[in-house]
């Protein structure tokens, strides 16, 4: 189920009790701590031996910037969150652009058709003009491509230059030669210095400016590719590249509806696209996928190396024989997947690179590849399970999925993050057999399984595939899949189930194991052949009678028959009896299924997506097979519900950054509880204390909802940290100096960092409500992480 398990577990740096408090915690590990889906990368040289890097996440914390060294060493770049740019600048996971004007160090990026501009230290950012489609720096000239003022009209260029205080100044412009239906991919020819628009596409378009990008005029020419790319069978065309001799390169990949169909493809021109050679990129792993966002294309030594998302190749005799990026070292199972690639502008033989976990760089012309995440808080949370002492936790996300042990003791541990059967996917559920703390499953499109705990011997990294509905008779999507939830039962362990979803126009379905996960059939609920049947959103596992009752909720789809609500489906002599709960309406939506402490009564969220949209909750007694009224979630929200769950006679619902409580018995009276910055999305939730699940990491909210009470002092390792609530000053007390702090916000944003040299001092910080996290290192090298929480009295 989708669910996240117990008392304040740590994931980033990140706690949320409700009340006045410090607390030691261990030091994060930082492969168990950091990483996150990268969208963008920049780098640019700002000494002849320093480079900053930066990246746009798919997180709150919408850029993070890192500095790193390139005289004898390659120093670790170490990441923070750009100061305007974090989770409470309202940008989200929209930056999918940035650029920099390298001579005064400015910041432009692109965010929902909006371009801002920001320096390094500023607190904010500013808007520099609307109706953007995408844009492009080289030296002091900028150009943008602009939607069309007037509807229908062609797009227009906007160019000018930018200032030694990287301000732009538009001077110029002129109409395109046709409306773009999609940003561009915008590439300056290193042979005449030209900029070349192309849109992607199966029979793509390329239009190509004459005059140089620094010299273009109102009246400058533009020009349309012959030939942009060979028209070939279920091949859509998404990346354009021009090497220093004026080769055109192309990749191309299967349809997104239909990722499997065929391999990726690479096509190229000698002649600017008059006569193409294609042929299929064949790199290890199955047939299908996805291109990567841009090429990197150099001549080594007589050689061409081309880099393109999860793919390179270093002998283009033999274009069709590419190659991951690690062919000889892949450390802490940093991958790189199908996004951008980037030359570090000092030492070219680093290639920056997006992974699995985050962001990392091979060399070594792509030998080598390593991870460099410290930092970068974008992890996002999907789903989380513990075993019933709470000890032991696992935590699924888009970064792999990490396990704690000794949990809540001195000895806590973070392990680094698991990929199972190197599989990089997104993960999206995890579930720990209650009987057997050893045995867990994992879920993204495939099942995993590990009897012991994930622990690897000789080849054996721990963990076995067991299920998938890729193969055999159900034919799902390998890509486009998604297993939602994982679900054990607790009165037989042998009884598992497993829900799937399908993007696009496919539909998922429900499968189980009654042989503890070697074997796997399909549960039908809406159809009567295997194969696609309906989208599962949560799954809840119960006994009713002595037999194992399963709570199917699905996606609803008013152009499909039976898809809204809830199926019940019962077990007995191992036949399945399904039916439909015939308290939904077919527009109804289920979002999260849980279960009361007592597991006797189901809790459903659900939302019913019609002309006023409303957030809904209603409760079935397990006991007496009945179910309440419809209770209405609050009504001053009508934002997307995503998660609910109950602990201590209340019930939590989680609607986007918001989370609100009412009394279990009063289902009517919700009250707004807390809520985090905007942009951060709650994706899951749990209760002893609250555990929350979001789109930065995991956090934890001790909600007392009668009194704030305060606990100023708790000691670990010899340090005290008192918030002193009279002067807002933060006291810290040790038995060694203490040579450096940083204080963070909740969305990762440094604060302050300062270097005291003291045993005993105060920090001036003047907090107002909100979570902190104090980092603090000593004379002897010992670091410590203590948070700090000021939430007002009631």
């Amino acid at each position: 189920m989708k669910n996240l398990s117990l008392t304040a577990l740590i994931f980033g740096l990140f706690f949320l009790p409700k009340h006045i408090s410090a607390q030691t915690l261990t030091a994060p590990v930082a492969e168990g701590v950091y990483g996150g889906q990268i969208l963008d990368i920049e780098s640019w040289e700002f000494d002849t031996d320093s480079v900053y890097v930066l990246i746009s996440t798919e997180s709150p914390n919408s850029i993070f910037i890192g500095k790193g060294y390139r005289n004898s060493t390659r120093e670790n770049l170490s990441f923070s969150v750009l100061e305007s740019a974090g989770s409470d600048d309202g940008y989200g996971s929209n930056v999918e652009n940035i650029e920099v004007h390298e001579s005064s160090n400015t910041i432009y990026f692109l965010v929902n058709s909006s371009l801002y501009k920001t320096s390094i230290n500023s607190s904010s950012a500013t808007l520099v003009d609307d109706l953007v489609k995408t844009f492009i720096i080289q030296r002091d000239t900028m150009c943008l491509i602009k939607n069309n003022l007037i509807a229908g009209g062609n797009d227009t260029l906007v160019f000018g230059p930018i200032d030694g205080s990287g301000n732009f100044t538009p001077s110029n412009g002129f109409s395109l030669l046709k409306q773009f239906t999609d940003p561009p991919q915008l590439i300056i020819s290193p042979v005449d210095n030209s900029m070349h628009l192309f849109e992607r596409g199966s029979n793509p378009q390329r239009q190509y400016i004459i005059d140089p990008f620094n010299a273009m005029s109102n009246s400058s020419s533009i020009a349309s590719a012959v030939s942009t790319a060979p028209i070939i069978s279920n091949v859509e065309w998404r990346t354009f590249g021009i090497a220093n001799d004026g080769t055109v390169y192309v990749a191309g990949q299967p349809p997104l509806g239909s990722p499997t169909i065929r391999d990726r493809a690479i096509a190229w021109s000698f002649d600017n696209g008059f006569t193409w050679n294609d042929t299929l990129m064949d790199g290890p792993g199955p047939e299908g996928g996805v291109v990567g966002n841009n090429f990197v294309i150099e001549d080594i030594g007589g050689e061409r190396h081309i880099y393109c998302g999860n793919l390179f190749l270093t002998d283009t005799s033999i274009m069709h024989t590419w190659y991951n990026p690690g062919t000889e070292q892949i450390n802490d199972l940093n991958r790189a997947n199908d996004g951008k690639t980037l030359q570090d502008p000092i030492d070219q033989d680093i290639k920056y690179h997006t992974t699995n976990i985050g962001f990392g760089y091979s060399v070594s012309a792509g030998d080598s590849i390593f991870g460099w995440n410290e930092g970068i808080d974008a992890v996002q949370v999907n789903d989380i399970d513990m075993s019933p002492d709470f000890s032991i936790g696992w935590v699924a996300s888009k970064s792999g999925i990490r396990k704690v042990e000794n949990y809540n003791t001195p000895s806590e541990l973070w392990h680094t993050a698991y990929f199972p059967n190197l599989d990089g996917s997104p993960y999206l559920s995890v579930a720990v057999d209650t009987f057997d703390n050893n045995i867990v499953f994992v879920g993204n499109q495939r099942v995993y399984k590990t009897t012991n705990g994930g622990t690897a011997s000789g080849s054996s990294d721990g963990w076995n595939e067991v299920f998938t509905p890729e193969t055999g008779t159900y034919g799902f999507n390998r890509i486009n899949t998604k297993c939602n939830v994982i679900a054990i039962s607790r009165l037989d362990n042998n009884i598992i189930l497993a829900g799937f979803s399908q993007d696009y126009t496919n539909k998922g379905g429900a499968f189980y194991s009654l042989d503890g996960g070697n074997t796997w059939d399909q549960l039908l609920l809406n159809t009567s052949s295997v194969g696609e049947d309906l989208d599962v959103n949560d799954i809840e596992l119960v006994e009713e009678g002595g037999n194992v009752v399963a709570y199917i909720g699905v996606e609803s789809d008013v152009m499909t028959s039976g898809a809204y609500g809830i199926y019940r489906a019962e077990l007995s002599s191992s036949t399945w009896s399904v039916t439909q709960e015939s308290v939904f309406g077919a527009t109804d939506n289920i979002i999260d299924l849980e279960m009361n402490p007592a597991r006797d009564t189901l809790i459903v969220l659900y939302k019913d997506p019609g002309l006023l949209p409303v957030n809904n909750v209603i409760f079935k007694d397990i006991t007496t097979n009945t179910w309440s009224s419809n209770y209405i979630g609050p009504l001053s929200d009508n934002g997307n519900a995503t998660a609910i769950t109950v602990g201590d006679g209340y019930i939590f619902m989680a609607i986007e950054e918001k989370i609100y409580t009412c009394p279990f018995t009063s289902p009517l009276s919700w009250t707004l509880a807390y809520s985090y910055p905007v942009g951060i999305d709650i994706n899951v939730l749990f209760y002893d204390e609250l555990l929350v699940g979001t789109s930065t990491g995991l956090y934890a909210q001790e909600l007392d909802l009668t009194n704030v009470s305060t606990n100023p002092n708790i000691e670990i390792n010899k340090t005290i940290v008192h918030y002193n609530t009279a002067s807002g000053n933060i006291d810290v007390i040790s038995d060694a100096k203490i040579n450096e702090i940083s204080l963070y916000d909740i969305g990762g944003k440094l604060i302050l960092n300062e270097f005291p040299n003291q045993s005993k001092f105060s920090v001036e910080a003047n907090l107002t409500n909100g979570i902190y996290i104090l980092n603090s290192q000593n004379e002897n090298g010992k670091v410590n992480s203590h948070k700090v929480i000021v939430v007002e009295k009631r």
